[in-house]
């Protein structure tokens, strides 16, 4: 009998802990995140700050004690989904469109979901000047 209760704690501790990530419809924790977009032709990285604005807002930029510069944008979180544009550098005026939702793994925090921006490939001595947009999928994960 006591070996059953063992074989069982273990088994139900393996379960739990074997956890792998959950969806979340709470606030992240401001630091230090990684961003990561992946299309099917190229894969963008950098690191931003995140600072909450209130329990559903969220700063994607620069850390407070940088600065607010332009590259600051805000996110929305309504319930568990989360969206809104965030400058990094892309598109044709550096504003990527992302929705996803907040999940926690252990005890980190990430954001997975889509993201769009537009590209165009106008300009002088282009005959044929045409609006692209290129989606893919995108991950903020808290360092």
């Amino acid at each position: 009998m006591k070996n059953k209760l063992i074989y069982l704690g273990f088994i139900f501790f393996f379960f739990i802990a074997c956890k792998k990530e959950e969806e979340i419809c709470a606030d992240l924790p401001e630091g230090w995140y990684d961003i990561s977009l992946k299309s099917s032709n190229d894969v963008t990285f950098k690191d931003v700050y995140t600072t909450v604005l209130n329990n559903q807002s969220y700063i994607i930029g620069n850390p407070p004690w940088i600065g607010w510069q332009d590259t600051n944008t805000v996110l929305i979180r309504n319930g568990c989904e989360i969206s809104g544009g965030i400058k990094i550098g892309i598109g044709y005026n550096g504003i990527t469109n992302l929705t996803g939702v907040i999940k926690r793994n252990k005890k980190r925090y990430s954001i997975e979901g889509i993201f769009s921006y537009g590209t165009y490939n106008g300009g002088q001595g282009n005959p044929n000047p045409q609006w692209n947009t290129v989606t893919g999928t995108f991950e903020i994960k808290q360092k």
